[in-house]
């Protein structure tokens, strides 16, 4: 819906006439209509997806530990093509 809501508005607004716009009262209903629509989402999104999430410190680890991005952080020490190589290793071994 809000999706739609935002073609519609854009549409209203290029097929207007400067201040003379007919459209700005759809444009105005629209968006008023997205930002309820939005608001009401966040809080039901936050009350029963994002409230007492907890992350698994040790997957979190893991997956950081195992990425070939770690070594990112060598490239001003060992240059980008060294790192690039390390990286592709890591991925090739596993």
């Amino acid at each position: 819906q809000v999706i739609g809501n935002d073609t519609a508005i854009a549409w209203s607004g290029t097929n207007g006439a400067f201040e003379l716009n007919v459209g700005i009262p759809v444009m105005a209903a629209n968006l008023l209509e997205s930002i309820r629509l939005l608001a009401n989402t966040s809080r039901v999104m936050a009350d029963k997806m994002i409230d007492g999430i907890t992350a698994n410190v040790e997957r979190a680890r893991f997956l950081a530990e195992a990425s070939p991005s770690i070594v990112t952080p060598l490239n001003k020490h060992i240059g980008y093509e060294n790192a690039a190589k390390i990286a592709k290793k890591s991925v090739a071994e596993g």
